[in-house]
């Protein structure tokens, strides 16, 4: 009976690494941190993801779909090449913001420079740190931020299972030809040597050749035996 074609295994890597990008695309709708001033009349600054943070979800899940959907072990390789790249520079990012208040200090200066073009976001920015510094400022964290740095450690995971399984996923088997039975053939036994024919007998030795009958005693064909003699006192017939 012909074998018939196994089914095809879904890919863990491209599932994670969707789920990596999807995090990702849902952290740039959601605060990723808050910078407030405690001193004066008081200001704060919330902060979320950009459009950056939205392209390279959105970028992540495309490879993902591609570990998923490529068959050729070469183009599944580059596509998992890619996503790991990818999710190492979205990591080293989001890293910097939950280990550093700095990069969310200068985001918060941008934006008081926005409200306010005729300070520089330079100043700005000094002036905040000094006022964390002192502790008349605030600087806060938020669920977007790790959410990103979710997704970046999920696109990363998921780009590696794709390059291992990449580097070892073998050709399958051609498919049987039309009308083949018994695909594929079952491997003969190698182990051992075939045991020789018995010897064969030789030719059956000829039966004794029978002589000439010996020749009848000279003086003519035997005679007769005489007959039996009858008891004295019977009468002969």
């Amino acid at each position: 009976m012909a074998q018939q074609p196994a089914p095809r295994k879904r890919s863990v890597g491209g599932i994670l690494a969707i789920i990596g990008g999807v995090l990702i695309v849902v952290s740039s709708f959601v605060e990723w941190g808050k910078v407030k001033v405690n001193v004066g009349a008081g200001s704060s600054v919330t902060l979320k993801g950009d459009a950056i943070v939205l392209v390279a979800g959105i970028v992540l899940i495309l490879l993902g779909v591609g570990l998923m959907a490529i068959t050729s072990r070469g183009g599944k390789l580059l596509v998992a090449i890619l996503t790991i790249l990818g999710s190492l520079v979205a990591l080293l990012v989001t890293g910097v913001f939950v280990g550093s208040d700095d990069t969310l200090i200068s985001s918060a200066a941008s934006s008081f420079h926005d409200r306010t073009p005729s300070v520089s976001a330079d100043r700005f920015e000094s002036a905040l740190k000094r006022l964390v510094k002192s502790g008349d400022a605030d600087v806060s964290r938020s669920a977007g931020v790790y959410l990103a740095l979710g997704g970046s450690v999920l696109g990363l995971v998921g780009g590696i299972a794709g390059l291992r399984r990449g580097k070892r996923e073998e050709l399958a088997p051609p498919p049987p030809p039309p009308g083949e039975a018994g695909w594929p053939a079952q491997p003969q036994p190698t182990s051992g040597a075939v045991p020789p024919p018995p010897p064969s007998s030789g030719p059956a030795p000829p039966p004794p050749a029978s002589g000439p009958a010996p020749p009848p005693p000279a003086g003519g064909p035997p005679s007769p035996p005489p007959p039996p003699q009858a008891p004295p006192g019977e009468p002969s017939t």
